[in-house]
């Protein structure tokens, strides 16, 4: 069974300034992600503005990220939208494109019981034959995959390989390590909680903040493997300001884009209804890119 570890950037979707998918600017980006070292790529996510995209520019997305990684590191591409048969043909999009996995967030506005829940991700698997991600993220979707769930559809669907969990409650993710970490690769999606998750068993994080800081986040994670927590501490405290400024459940991921913009690399701006952070915003993200010594 294919399993995900390391690190592995929640890609962001640069746009010029006509709000247009810029091709090449994406293609440096993610040249960049891979020459820093991340263990992997997932395009089409919350990050990605996935939800701001086109069904053309999501399989542009997938086929540049495929490309540019040259089979050297998996791709996962965001293919979950609330409903079941539309998420059917965007996962076949990610399949047809060369996606090694799709991460499938569990559906949202249209909220499903645990009996809705289970039927979304079987049909989805009996429709598509292709490694599923798990999305957790339950302050936007008002639906939460608790670790008892997790673990009925890890029994009921087998191409779950893994989990993203951007929940941000560390009890409940240190039951699903427990309860199915042997099974899939139960990953962090939390900027903030990266050394707690791994600390815990996580085998790896689904990050925003790869965006901004690869490198960094790689080191922290290849300090955890070899137990030396001191070092990965230093790492985490001085990117913890930015994981925190970036944070907001409310008009993600423009403090993303700002981040990279600053860093001279090409993220452009978000689409609406995502806004430009306002002054105050900027100077919070610059605050924290120094604290980190990214820039001066």
């Amino acid at each position: 069974m294919l399993k995900f570890k390391g690190i592995i950037p929640a890609v962001l979707t640069p746009f010029n300034n006509k709000g247009e998918f810029d091709e090449e600017a994406q293609r440096e980006n993610l040249r960049f992600l891979i020459e820093n070292g991340v263990h992997g790529l997932m395009v089409n996510g919350s990050t990605g503005e996935a939800e701001n995209l086109s069904r053309e520019e999501r399989r542009k997305n997938v086929e540049l990220a495929v490309e540019e990684a040259g089979g050297k590191i998996p791709v996962i591409a965001g293919t979950g939208v609330p409903s079941t048969k539309v998420t059917i043909d965007l996962s076949k999009d990610a399949k047809d494109a060369g996606a090694d996995a799709v991460m499938i967030v569990t559906p949202f506005y249209l909220i499903p019981n645990e009996e809705g829940l289970i039927k979304h991700y079987k049909t989805i698997a009996e429709k598509v034959d292709i490694p599923i991600v798990l999305y957790n993220i339950p302050q936007h979707t008002k639906v939460n995959l608790d670790s008892i769930l997790i673990e009925k559809l890890c029994n009921e669907v087998s191409t779950i390989v893994g989990l993203k969990d951007s929940y941000g409650n560390l009890s409940q993710f240190a039951d699903t390590i427990a309860r199915v970490g042997d099974k899939i690769s139960v990953l962090t999606g939390c900027d903030d909680l990266i050394l707690p998750s791994l600390i815990l068993g996580a085998p790896g994080a689904i990050i925003a903040l790869a965006n901004i800081a690869p490198k960094m986040v790689v080191e922290l994670f290849e300090y955890v493997q070899k137990g030396e927590i001191n070092k990965a501490k230093e790492i985490y405290f001085k990117l913890l300001p930015i994981a925190r400024a970036i944070g907001s459940e409310y008009n993600f991921p423009a403090p993303v884009k700002e981040a990279v913009n600053l860093l001279g690399r090409k993220a452009g701006p978000p689409r609406s209804p995502i806004t430009q952070l306002s002054t105050k915003e900027k100077e919070e993200i610059k605050k924290a890119l120094k604290h980190a010594g990214l820039i001066q």
